[in-house]
């Protein structure tokens, strides 16, 4: 009997230890776990911001350089294609077209080229240009604006003495001008016409270069 009991014993000294061994290697396994799972979520963390600032990072260069092209575009537009308007009415020279215009694009322009008003001295004319569409983002392959050209009030003799004419009119048109970068400088790189004589949409505000200066009359004295 009591050979019995000792075995008894034994046997529940033995399921004891061994429950107490797999408790342990139970708390074991998951504080390894646990320690997997933390490291795995400080990762992911990692990787996560990691991703986010690389994102706002190429969000922000892509603004820069959008805002860059745009307001180089603008300066471009106005001032370069009003020094061109000037060079074809004979008061710009080359060199000051050549500061917003590339080579190519110079030798490309044929209305730059054709001397319509050479025979003629230009005293005055009234310049317009509206930009009505805009396409300069990092991601256009050929960053281009679309935009309507005036010239209205043109006024200039003949340079030839006894001729009656009158300088030509000019022909409203809707160019596309694409721009690129040429030796590390925003230029004009090319002009195509879009469209002859376009339906002009109103401006915004009133152009003083295309409207006629009211006169000035002096006003009656009380009596």
């Amino acid at each position: 009997m009591s050979s019995l009991r000792l075995l008894f014993f034994r046997e529940c000294a033995i399921l004891f230890g061994m429950d107490r061994a797999q408790k342990k290697q139970d708390a074991t396994a998951g504080r390894r776990l646990a320690k997997i799972q933390k490291g795995r979520r400080a990762t992911q963390f990692v990787t996560k911001t990691i991703l986010q600032i690389l994102f706002f990072g190429l969000l922000c260069a892509a603004a820069f350089i959008y805002c860059s092209r745009l307001a180089a575009s603008y300066l471009l537009t106005h001032e370069g294609m009003a020094k061109r308007a000037d060079y074809i009415m004979g008061k710009a020279d080359m060199q000051d077209i050549t500061l917003y215009f590339s080579d190519g694009c110079i030798a490309a322009d044929s209305k730059l080229n054709a001397g319509t008003y050479a025979g003629y001295t230009i005293a005055d004319f009234g310049y317009s240009i509206q930009i009505t569409s805009v396409r300069v983002a990092p991601w256009d392959m050929q960053p281009y604006v679309e935009v309507i050209e005036q010239i209205k009030n043109i006024r200039g003799d003949p340079n030839t003495e006894g001729d009656p004419s009158s300088p030509p009119e000019w022909t409203t048109l809707r160019y596309r001008i694409y721009f690129g970068s040429v030796r590390g400088r925003w230029m004009i790189t090319g002009i195509r016409i879009a469209e002859h004589a376009p339906e002009v949409p109103p401006p915004a505000t009133p152009d003083p270069n295309m409207e006629p200066i009211p006169m000035i009359t002096a006003s009656p004295a009380p009596e």
